[in-house]
């Protein structure tokens, strides 16, 4: 079975989204290293997007020191799970690697790929549909205003407030607050490293 797995907040639930209406089955998802030979469909994002994304996210739930470590050791954590794929690939394990800034202008693309990815022949009418369905703006409407992140929907994989009321998601715009230069975490050689890792630039968003 297929693993979905991922950086927390860079589009992993919007793929696993996808994957169970391809294949009318919910696969396997975590943000933790996959071990075994299952294909694995992993998603990544800026790490200091994602971090400020999470921030927020846990801010609803948790006190914001906790909050903030919390994230730090989250977001973390996939410089190990992203590097052990990266050599799971090496000896001939499947794994898509998506990057979040490729497909938030491009919802068709993202469901294409991944169709492709699964061997699947799927008409453009249905994966028009797919996308429609996971778009940012459905997702937001599904997932609502009302709650808080410690909500979770099973059938939808989304959380209470899943999608940034202010940002929509949209690649860059977490990266511009003062408030950042006070983060410890968002401005530490930690960030720097797994910036370079992912191929990221650590003070943009603008991929190398």
């Amino acid at each position: 079975m297929t693993v979905c797995s991922g950086m927390e907040r860079s589009g992993s639930t919007v793929a696993w989204q996808i994957v169970k209406h391809l294949t009318g089955e919910s696969p396997e998802k975590t943000h933790i290293y996959p071990p075994g030979d299952s294909p694995v469909l992993y998603t990544f994002r800026h790490p200091k997007e994602a971090y400020l994304s999470l921030r927020r996210c846990f801010e609803q739930i948790y006190p914001s020191s906790i909050a903030v470590d919390y994230a730090e050791e989250r977001i973390y954590m996939q410089l190990s799970v992203f590097n052990s794929l990266k050599k799971d690939v090496a000896r001939g394990r499947k794994v898509l690697f998506l990057k979040y800034e490729d497909f938030y202008f491009n919802e068709e693309d993202r469901a294409i790929s991944i169709a492709g990815w699964l061997g699947l022949d799927v008409p453009h009418e249905v994966i028009k549909e797919i996308s429609l369905k996971t778009s940012v703006q459905s997702n937001k409407s599904s997932a609502g205003d009302t709650t808080n992140f410690g909500d979770f929907d099973e059938d939808t994989g989304l959380h209470g407030k899943h999608v940034n009321p202010t940002t929509n998601g949209c690649p860059g715009m977490l990266m511009s607050s003062p408030a950042n230069e006070r983060d410890v975490f968002f401005n530490s050689q930690k960030m720097r490293d797994m910036c370079e890792e992912f191929g990221y630039d650590s003070e943009n968003v603008v991929v190398k």
